[in-house]
């Protein structure tokens, strides 16, 4: 772990030139094999569709965090797309691992508190492991509430399952 002056980090929203950078630091952390819901590596291709669909359309919040001109984090706040659930998003983010635990992640979920209802985002939503305790303490931080767990839905491998639970903010 580094220590960083977080006056020098940048928020930032993502931008097509940074997808082969953020594209990096989402595989890194999903090559950790534990905290994110997806095995497999992201390809450039499906970034970039991504991108286009959620970003680009303006269906979403997605920010990146640059320190020293590095993506070091990204956070991104997805609207749900049934008409009569546009008023929900849903929330996922991640810092790479050398930047954990500086507070990084409380000003991501902080700026995307503050950006939602520009979205029309009434309600956030977040699912996260059982042990992922530096997450569940963030989320608490901000006000979100657990409304419910899904038992042994995280998939983890063959032996091991992890509860997700799942936690809402109404802004």
């Amino acid at each position: 772990m580094r220590s960083i002056n977080l006056d020098d980090l940048e928020i930032l929203p993502l931008v097509e030139e940074d997808i082969p950078e953020n594209l990096e630091l989402l595989n890194l952390v999903i090559r950790e094999g534990h905290f994110l819901a997806q095995r497999e590596e992201i390809s450039e291709r499906e970034a970039r569709e991504f991108f286009e669909y959620w970003v680009e359309s303006g269906l979403a919040i997605y920010l990146v965090a640059k320190y020293n001109g590095k993506i070091i984090a990204h956070i991104s706040c997805r609207g749900r797309t049934e008409d009569r659930l546009y008023h929900i998003a849903n929330i996922g983010y991640l810092v790479h691992p050398d930047y954990r635990k500086l507070g990084i992640g409380s000003l991501l979920i902080e700026r995307t508190i503050n950006l939602a209802p520009n979205k029309d985002f009434e309600i956030l939503v977040a699912e996260v492991s059982d042990d992922n305790t530096r997450s569940i303490r963030l989320l608490k931080k901000f006000g979100f509430e657990k409304f419910g767990r899904l038992k042994n839905a995280l998939k983890i491998d063959d032996n091991d399952n992890r509860d997700i639970i799942m936690f809402s903010k109404h802004l």
